[in-house]
């Protein structure tokens, strides 16, 4: 889980772009077996981090409201692309 979350909010900064990572949640069943699957989605923003995510195992639903002045001020700071 660590992983999956610095992956999400290192790509962010080093993109200079919001994510949205979505994933699947619950268990996976197989004939004998079964895995839980991960879960963790979640939206990641330059300067912020991960701003909204999804913490339980079960189905739910994310709401944001996407700022695309915060997307304009970390290309104005970082300079990445220039």
């Amino acid at each position: 889980m660590k992983v999956v979350d610095s992956l999400c909010q290192s790509r962010s900064f080093e993109n200079e772009i919001a994510i949205c990572f979505v994933n699947c949640c619950g268990k996976l069943s197989n004939k004998k077996d079964y895995d839980v699957l991960l879960a963790r989605t979640q939206v990641c923003y330059p300067f912020y981090g991960c701003i909204k995510k999804l913490y339980k195992n079960k189905e739910d639903l994310l709401i944001f409201e996407y700022n695309k002045t915060i997307i304009e001020d970390s290309r104005n700071a970082y300079q990445l692309f220039k």
